[in-house]
C-alpha cells in the first residue's frame, strides 16, 4: 500500500474544496491505504523525555521534527517501545507519566496495524503516526491531498489539543471532527444537549470580572480553562484577581468544581463509548451510581443519542457536582472523541470497544460519517448564535465568544435558589446576560501565576 514520503508535502490527487461543517471532499482513490494515528507535540515531548529506552529518544526527534513514523519504520519503533520498563508506570512522579504514554502507545499500534478483525475498507493493513501541528502547518488543500491519498482513515489520541485538531471530511476523522469540538464552545453546547453540567461561566477576552456571581459563590475550588490551554484549579478566594488577570488576554472558561469546606476534588469518572447496551437505568437516586454503572445514567443515555457516541469511540468525563442550588447530581463535564493514552486499562478497554462494535467497518463509517457531518453544522451554529459569524475568518482558528455565556443560564439558575422546581422548567439554551457571575480566564501564559496566586494543574 502506498503511502507520502512526508507529511507535509503537496502529493497529488484530487482537487480540494473548501468548506466547514459538511467537510472538504476530494475524489477517492482506489489504491490500499493505511490508518493515520493523530497526536499532538505533547506525546512527542513524552517521548523525549525520561531515560525510556535507548533508541526511542531518535524516534522521538522523529515524531517531532519530521512529523511523522511511517509505516516502513513502524516495525523498529514498536520494538524499541517493547523495550521499555511496564513497571516503570507505577513509579512516583512526572516519569511515571512518560513511561505510561510509551506503553499505551505501542499497545494501541499493535491493535491497529494488520487487525483483520477490524474490517477497515481500502486498507492494507499497515499505521503510520501524524503530528497535527506539522499537517496543520501545510496548507489546507495540500493537506486534505495528502490525507485522502494516502489513509482509509483517522484516529486521534485523546484528548487532543484544540489548536492541533484538523477539519477533514475523507479520509472519515474517529477524533474531533472539527476543532471546534475541543472547544469551551464545545463543552456548553453538551450541556446544553443534555440538560447538564457544572455551573459555567465563559467569559469574553477583555472583561473585567467585579464580583463572585451566584454561579460560584457556594464554591470553595473552581477550574478555569485558559483558551486551548491546560485546566487548572484555583481557591475561589484567588478567583477574581487571577480570572482579571488572565482575560487580559484571552477568554476564559471558569467552572464549579468543589463545593467541599476542605476544598476536597469531587468524584471524576470516565466512562468510554460506545456505551455498554442497558435497557434500564441502575440507580433510582445520584448517589447509587459509581464507576461500575455510571454507564446506564439517563443523561448519558441521552447524550448519546446526541452526539454521536454510538458509532464513535473516546469518553465523558463525568463529574458528581453537590451543589446546593442544581443539587446532588452526575454531569457531563468534558467529552474526548479518540483514543486515550493517559490510563492502560482505558487503553486497553476502548480498544475492545473499536472490535466489539465493529466501529471501523463500511456500514459503521457510512453512518458516521453522517453523523459527524450533522453534528458539526449543529456546533457550527451554536456558536454563530453568539459570535454572530457562521465561520472563522481563518481556516482552524475557533472564534472567542463576544459576551459572557452561563450554564445554567443565568435567569434559570436565579430562579432555581428559591424554586428547585426551576430547574425543570424550559429556558434559552444558554444565558448571555451580562452580569456579575463567576467565570473563565485566558492567558498567553500560566507560568507565572504560583507566584502571586496558588493554582493547581488537573
Amino acid at each position: 500500500g502506498g503511502s507520502s514520503g512526508s507529511v507535509g508535502s503537496n502529493g497529488s490527487g484530487g482537487d480540494g474544496k473548501s468548506g466547514r461543517g459538511a467537510g472538504r471532499g476530494v475524489a477517492v482513490s482506489s489504491h490500499k491505504k493505511r490508518v493515520g494515528f493523530l497526536f499532538d507535540s505533547t506525546l512527542a515531548a513524552f517521548m523525549m523525555m525520561g531515560n525510556l529506552a535507548e533508541g526511542l529518544k531518535a524516534f522521538a526527534v522523529t515524531m517531532f521534527e519530521v512529523g511523522k513514523i511511517a509505516e516502513e519504520q513502524m516495525d523498529a519503533f514498536i520494538e524499541e517501545l517493547d523495550k521499555v520498563d511496564v513497571s516503570a508506570i507505577h513509579s512516583e512522579g512526572e516519569a511515571a507519566t512518560f513511561f505510561l504514554h510509551a506503553v499505551t502507545l505501542r499497545n494501541m499500534l499493535k491493535f491497529l496495524r494488520h487487525n483483520p478483525a477490524l474490517k477497515i475498507p481500502g486498507s492494507d493493513g499497515g499505521v503510520e503516526l501524524l503530528r497535527t501541528e506539522r499537517l496543520n502547518s501545510v496548507a489546507p488543500d495540500a493537506q486534505l491531498r495528502v490525507l485522502n491519498r494516502s489513509y482509509a482513515l483517522l484516529v486521534s489520541m485523546a484528548p487532543i489539543q484544540a489548536s492541533s485538531s484538523i477539519t477533514c471530511a475523507y479520509p472519515l476523522h474517529f477524533g474531533p471532527v472539527i476543532p471546534e469540538v475541543n472547544s469551551a464552545w464545545f463543552q456548553l453546547f453538551t450541556y446544553h444537549l443534555a440538560d447538564a453540567g457544572p455551573a459555567s461561566v465563559l467569559y469574553p477576552k477583555g472583561s473585567t470580572v467585579t464580583q463572585i456571581g451566584k454561579h460560584f459563590q457556594s464554591c470553595t475550588t473552581v477550574t478555569l480553562k485558559v483558551w486551548d490551554r491546560e485546566l487548572v484549579k484555583v481557591d475561589v478566594a484567588y478567583l477574581l484577581p487571577t480570572l482579571n488577570d488572565l482575560l487580559h488576554s484571552s477568554p476564559v472558561l471558569v467552572q464549579a468544581f468543589s463545593y467541599s469546606p476542605t476544598g476536597e476534588d469531587p468524584p471524576l469518572t470516565d466512562i468510554l463509548f460506545p456505551l455498554e447496551h442497558s435497557l434500564v437505568p441502575f440507580g433510582d437516586h445520584e448517589r447509587d451510581y459509581n464507576a461500575d454503572n455510571l454507564h446506564t445514567h439517563p443523561t448519558l443515555k441521552k447524550l448519546e443519542e446526541e452526539i454521536s457516541l454510538k458509532l464513535c469511540c473516546g469518553l465523558v468525563k463525568m463529574q458528581f457536582v453537590e451543589d446546593p442550588v442544581l443539587g446532588e447530581r452526575w454531569v457531563p463535564f468534558q467529552v474526548h472523541y479518540g483514543i486515550p493514552l493517559f490510563d492502560s486499562v482505558l487503553t486497553a478497554a476502548i480498544c475492545e470497544k473499536i472490535e466489539q462494535f465493529g466501529l471501523f467497518t463500511e456500514e459503521n463509517i457510512a453512518a458516521y460519517s453522517k453523523s459527524s457531518r450533522m453534528l458539526s453544522l449543529r456546533l457550527l451554529s451554536f456558536i454563530a448564535k453568539y459570535t454572530g459569524k457562521e465561520s472563522p475568518v481563518e481556516h482552524g482558528v475557533i472564534p472567542f465568544p463576544e459576551k459572557p455565556l452561563y450554564w445554567p443560564p443565568i435567569e434559570r439558575y436565579e430562579a432555581a435558589a428559591t424554586d428547585k422546581t426551576a430547574l425543570a422548567l424550559p429556558s434559552p439554551p444558554i444565558s448571555s446576560k451580562l452580569g456579575g457571575a463567576g467565570s473563565d480566564l485566558t492567558s498567553t501564559s500560566l507560568s507565572g501565576l504560583s507566584a502571586g496566586f496558588p493554582v493547581a494543574l488537573i
